[in-house]
C-alpha cells in the first residue's frame, strides 16, 4: 500500500535530519502518495553516522567536564551556573533545546505562592534569580503582571473597577478577583536557549543525540549504592564524563533501569492558553497583560 501524505511528510523529516546528522549515501525510490497525483522521491540513507558520534569524537576532554542528559529548562539552568565556575559542560539532547515542555510552558511565575510552606524560601528565591537573568541575558519576553481569578456566569459583584483595568475580558464575567499584583511571564524557549548560549560562550557545548544508557567505573565497587557513573551512552556511544546530572523532565524515569532505582513521575493534568499577536488583536492584549485563572 502507499503511505499517506503525512507519512511522507513525516519520513521527509526524519530524512532530512539523517543527512543533517551525517548521513550517508541515498537510494532513491519514487512513490506515489496515497489519494494524490504527485510523484514523490524519497531518499533512504546509507550508512548512517549520527552527528552524536561525530560530536563525542571531537571532544577530547569529555572525562573532565560535567556532562547533563537533557537540554531543557533545567539542563540549561545547570549548564549555565556551571559555566559561571568555570565548569564547561556538555548537554546531551536527543532533538533541540527547548524541545519540548521548556519551550510550549506558560512561563508563568510566582515568587509568593510558596509562602507559609516549606518551598517559600525556594520560590521567593526563584523569582528573583528569574528577574536577574533577564537582566543578565537580555530576555525580551520576561514582564511583570498581574495575576486574576475569573468566574463565568451572572455578574455577582456591581464594581466593575476591576473590569476597566482589563478591557479585553467581556462582561460575562460572574467573579473577577486579584489572585497576586506581582507576579510575572517569560516565553520558555527564549530562556532556555539564552541560557545555553551563555553557557557555550564559556566553553560549553551541545550533542545532539539519544541518552540510550550509562556505564559505571569498572575499578569502583561492586556495592550498587557507591558506584561511579563514568560514561554516558549517547546513540549506543560512549561519552566519558566527570559527573552526570539527570534532567530529560518526564523521560528522567528511563534511568530507573540504569541506576536500579525507582524514580516515581506522576503527571498533573492542567491546560494553559497563552494569546499571541498575529492580525487582528485587542490591543489590551498587549498593553494590559496579565495571567487569568479559571474559577469553577
Amino acid at each position: 500500500s502507499h503511505p499517506t501524505p503525512r507519512q511522507l511528510l513525516i519520513l521527509f523529516v526524519q530524512v532530512a535530519k539523517t543527512f543533517k546528522e551525517g548521513g550517508k549515501g541515498i537510494l532513491v525510490r519514487k512513490e506515489r502518495a496515497n489519494q494524490t497525483s504527485l510523484d514523490v522521491c524519497v531518499a533512504f540513507p546509507l550508512q548512517l553516522e549520527s552527528m552524536a558520534t561525530k560530536q563525542i569524537a571531537d571532544i577530547h576532554d569529555a572525562a573532565e567536564r560535567v556532562v547533563i542528559c537533557g537540554g531543557g529548562i533545567v539542563g540549561a539552568a545547570i549548564a549555565y551556573y556551571l559555566s559561571q565556575r568555570g565548569e564547561k559542560a556538555i548537554i546531551v539532547e536527543r532533538f533541540e533545546v527547548a524541545n519540548a515542555a521548556s519551550g510550549k510552558a506558560g512561563g508563568f511565575l510566582a515568587g509568593g505562592w510558596g509562602d507559609d510552606s516549606v518551598t517559600e524560601q525556594l520560590h521567593r528565591m526563584s523569582f528573583e534569580m528569574h528577574t536577574k537573568l533577564a537582566e543578565e541575558l537580555g530576555v525580551e519576553s520576561f514582564r511583570k503582571i498581574q495575576a486574576l481569578s475569573a468566574a463565568g456566569g451572572q455578574r455577582q459583584d456591581a464594581d466593575d473597577s476591576m473590569l476597566d483595568k482589563f478591557s479585553w475580558l467581556d462582561r460575562n464575567v460572574g467573579k473577577l478577583a486579584l489572585l497576586d499584583p506581582e507576579t510575572a511571564q517569560v516565553a520558555p524557549r527564549e530562556l532556555t536557549e539564552k541560557l545555553v548560549e551563555a553557557a557555550k560562550q564559556k566553553g560549553a557545548e551541545v550533542v545532539i543525540g539519544e541518552v540510550t544508557g550509562v556505564e559505571f567505573d569498572d575499578n569502583n565497587t561492586d556495592d550498587e549504592d557507591d558506584r561511579v557513573v563514568k560514561r554516558i551512552m549517547v546513540d549506543s556511544k560512549p561519552l566519558p564524563c566527570k559527573h552526570a546530572v539527570i534532567a530529560m523532565g518526564p523521560w528522567s524515569c528511563q534511568a530507573q533501569d540504569w541506576f536500579q532505582t525507582p524514580i516515581p513521575m506522576e503527571g498533573v493534568k492542567s491546560t494553559s492558553v497563552i494569546f499571541q499577536k498575529k492580525g487582528e488583536t485587542h490591543p489590551g492584549m498587549l498593553t494590559e497583560p496579565a495571567a487569568l485563572f479559571c474559577a469553577g
